[in-house]
């Protein structure tokens, strides 16, 4: 067995470790309304898989097997749930739950061979030491437990590799896989900066007069590819806009985003929205990741992928001023510069901590995650 197959090996082992230290039932749930979704009296084994049924997963499950029925459930991507239900052999709320969670361990383990292939390509030294950054990413539980996570990871490292071919073909490409992953996350919008940037670059040396046919073929790829993006975003929020629209309350907003209308109605997103004293001990929780993306976006400048680092630099804007910030520690693993830059420095003792700190936040985090207690 070679040494990208062993990583492969411990990391799918260390997520069963999670699964199975989040299934077991040491812990009291904080929260049992999940527990209205299944049997009264369900056996062993429907006991442990119902645990599955926690947080995001709730709502991922409910709206593949019955659509989408109240507004808040827009922000939860309905193409993930149809992609579920798409996969599962029965269309039970277990049943759904359990084949998430397998997509999401064959996605994080594609995932986890496509970011080796990334490492290699980039000439990073040790790319193994990259792939186990990622698989003992601050995500942990998430990344195999139902949500899309690992998909969008998956989606978000193809279109990175395709991307950096530079190319025509692999600008279009990589709007597929971007506009692929947008669909399942919001947030792969954040992958239109790649082209947004490339655009500006192309363009300066276009108007300088360098290889013009060149430029031209590859800014015309790049508009495909950003628009592909785009369109990712655009049509989920106009698929919703036609069902709710008029007579809702965002419909006549500047932008009428369900999205948005709903993150800031229900999750108080917006400026310095979250930005309150009760919420201190999420803001802690997200400092390591908050420090890891601008050290990361420093070390993608110093590689002169400045529209990668651009990606780091907004969400790390995003998290800190906008959103929830301790979503940063799971939405954040879809950047490969992450752990091209852990490699880079784990032989420095940063690079040690780093690892020591997300192998033992993997498993405080299952176990929270188990219980229905917060950070989620």
């Amino acid at each position: 067995m070679n040494e990208l197959a062993r990583v492969i090996v411990a990391s799918v082992t260390h997520k069963v470790l999670l699964l199975t230290f989040f299934l077991t039932p040491t812990t009291t749930l904080w929260d049992t309304s999940s527990t209205l979704l299944i049997d009264s009296n369900p056996s062993i084994v429907e006991s442990l898989k119902a645990r599955l049924l926690t947080w995001d997963s709730v709502y991922y499950t409910s709206t593949a097997l019955r659509g989408v029925e109240f507004e808040h459930e827009y922000a939860f991507s309905k193409y993930w749930s149809l992609f579920i239900r798409a996969c599962s052999p029965r269309a039970s709320i277990i049943d759904l739950a359990v084949t998430a969670a397998v997509i999401s361990l064959i996605a994080h383990t594609t995932a986890l061979a496509t970011l080796y292939i990334i490492a290699k390509r980039w000439n990073i030294a040790n790319p193994n030491l990259c792939v186990l950054t990622y698989a003992l990413s601050p995500a942990g539980i998430f990344l195999v437990n139902g949500y899309p996570e690992s998909l969008f990871a998956l989606l978000s490292f193809l279109g990175v590799y395709c991307f950096y071919t530079d190319t025509a073909t692999g600008f279009v490409v990589s709007g597929l896989c971007f506009g692929l992953a947008t669909i399942f996350r919001s947030n792969g919008l954040l992958w239109g900066i790649l082209f947004a940037v490339h655009v500006i670059f192309e363009s300066i040396n276009l108007l300088r007069g360098l290889r013009i046919a060149k430029r031209l073929k590859k800014l015309a790829a790049l508009f495909v590819g950003g628009s592909i993006t785009g369109s990712g975003f655009v049509y989920t929020q106009w698929n919703a806009y036609t069902q709710l629209c008029p007579g809702h309350d965002f419909c006549d907003n500047r932008i009428p985003s369900v999205y948005l209308f709903i993150q800031t109605k229900y999750w108080s997103n917006g400026f310095l929205q979250y930005w309150t004293p009760n919420n201190i001990p999420n803001f802690i929780l997200a400092i390591p990741s908050l420090i890891l993306l601008c050290f990361s976006a420093n070390f993608l400048i110093r590689r002169r992928k400045y529209a990668l680092a651009c990606v780091h630099i907004v969400m790390f804007i995003g998290a800190l001023f906008f959103w929830n910030v301790q979503i940063i520690t799971r939405i954040s693993s879809c950047l490969p510069g992450m752990y091209l830059y852990l490699a880079y420095i784990y032989p420095k003792t940063s690079g040690k901590v780093w690892i020591a700190y997300s192998a033992i936040w993997s498993v405080i985090q299952a176990a929270l995650y188990g219980a229905f207690m917060p950070p989620a």
